[in-house]
């Protein structure tokens, strides 16, 4: 009797060409978790950013952070309200404040630098935000929409019943204008609209809370002006599931897991971003070859139930056959 023997290989190959690159930029700037934000309601702002990249393995090793109260300070480097000096980390993910007091209702734009474990990789990139009102001595507006809170109607629940308001200030500006800022609150919900044009898409804001402690306060601009650091991937092969395509944005950059089988042939494609690296676990039945031309591949470990791969950043291919 003839037997054959199958050995399962599985060979991690760094794709070149279309899936990588020789080069690195800041991408993705956020205040507070989001791209530019308006009226940011802290007194020390948080700042993140990913590295987008082409090349495997990438770490940041240092940053900078600059913070100025316009452009043109920011560029001369003026007047700056904070130089953070190099900072040997790689934290990309909420960097905190620690500059001079911020103002309430100013806006301010900054910069970082990153630098990188790739030999004069520096790189730059500059974003913005504004500061709301963080006192309240800043609040200058009054409560409108009700003329005598004291008599209006509950049903038998002593629940209120008020009927929906439409409220309408006309305003006239004698000078060109740089910015215009709208600030909404209200015990319930609002539609706000500036010259027949709705404002936002917001649908039931502000957001409803406990209103005897806390109401909610949006703000809108002119309409016409920490994990994920270790990554874990341990794909489950259930019978007669051929395909998984599945990923996410994180907080340092697109994390992505597709494979497919085909009878005996399996091939799974990762990426990995930036600033980042990945424990990839596979049964102990794969019979793999480290590749010892892969310099992404930081480590290469065998239990009884598992083999356990470290990799950097990057795009991999992984093929069994």
């Amino acid at each position: 009797m003839r037997t054959n023997h199958f050995i399962l290989l599985i060979t991690l190959c760094l794709m070149m060409g279309c899936r990588q690159g020789t080069w690195i930029q800041i991408a993705e700037l956020q205040v507070e978790m989001r791209k530019n934000p308006e009226r940011i309601g802290v007194a020390s702002p948080r700042f993140s950013w990913q590295l987008h990249t082409g090349l495997p393995n990438v770490m940041q090793t240092s940053y900078q952070i600059k913070v100025a109260a316009s452009q043109e300070d920011l560029k001369t480097e003026n007047n700056l309200v904070w130089n953070s000096g190099k900072i040997d980390s790689d934290q990309s993910i909420l960097v905190s404040y620690a500059g001079k007091p911020l103002e309430s209702g100013k806006a301010y734009f900054w910069q970082v630098t990153v630098w990188t474990n790739y030999k004069n990789s520096v790189q730059r990139a500059h974003g913005k935000w504004s500061m709301g009102l963080l006192r309240a001595s800043d609040w200058k507006a009054r409560w409108i929409g009700i003329n005598d809170p004291e008599n209006i109607k509950r049903d038998a629940q002593s629940r209120t019943r008020l009927s929906a308001r439409y409220l309408r200030k006309d305003f006239a500006v004698s000078q060109n204008v740089k910015r215009a800022m709208l600030y909404i609150s209200g015990v319930g919900s609002s539609v706000p609209y500036l010259n027949g044009q709705q404002v936002s898409d917001d649908v039931f804001a502000p957001l409803p809370t406990l209103y005897t402690t806390t109401v909610y306060c949006n703000t809108y601009n002119d309409p016409q002006s920490v994990g994920f650091k270790q990554i874990r991937m341990k794909p489950v092969f259930p019978p007669g599931l051929t395909k998984v395509n599945a990923s996410y944005q994180s907080p340092y950059g697109l994390i992505k897991s597709e494979w497919y089988r085909n009878n005996d042939k399996f091939t799974w494609f990762i990426t990995i971003p930036a600033n980042t690296t990945a424990t990839v676990e596979l049964p102990a039945s794969f019979n793999i070859r480290r590749m010892k031309e892969q310099p992404e591949l930081l480590s290469f470990e065998r239990t009884t139930d598992l083999v356990i791969i470290k990799l950097g950043s990057g795009q991999y291919e992984i093929l069994s056959d």
